[in-house]
C-alpha cells in the first residue's frame, strides 16, 4: 500500500514539474515570437523609408554639359564654375 501511495506522489511531483517547465517554454516561445515579429518591422521600415532628395536646375551658357558637385561647385563642360559666377 505504502508503494501506491509512494507511486503517486512521485507522479503527482512529476505532474506539477511538467506543468511548470511547458509554462515557461509557452513564455518563452511568446517572447521569441514577438521579438522575431518586432525585428522584422524594424528592418522592413527602414527599407521602405523614405528619403528626401534635392533637385537643383542647373544652366550651361553653351548647352553643354553641367553637373553639380557636393562641395558647391558646377562642373560645366569639365571646369569648375562656382555657383557665385
Amino acid at each position: 500500500m505504502e508503494n501506491n501511495n509512494l507511486a503517486l506522489e512521485v507522479l503527482k511531483q512529476m505532474k506539477e514539474q511538467h506543468t511548470v517547465i511547458v509554462k515557461r517554454l509557452i513564455i518563452a516561445l511568446i517572447i521569441i515570437t514577438v521579438m522575431f515579429i518586432g525585428t522584422n518591422v524594424f528592418w522592413i521600415y527602414k527599407c521602405y523609408e523614405p528619403t528626401s532628395t534635392e533637385t537643383y536646375d542647373i544652366d550651361s551658357q553653351d548647352e553643354g554639359n553641367a553637373v553639380y558637385n557636393d562641395s558647391g561647385k558646377v562642373n560645366i563642360n569639365g571646369e569648375n564654375k562656382s555657383n557665385k559666377d
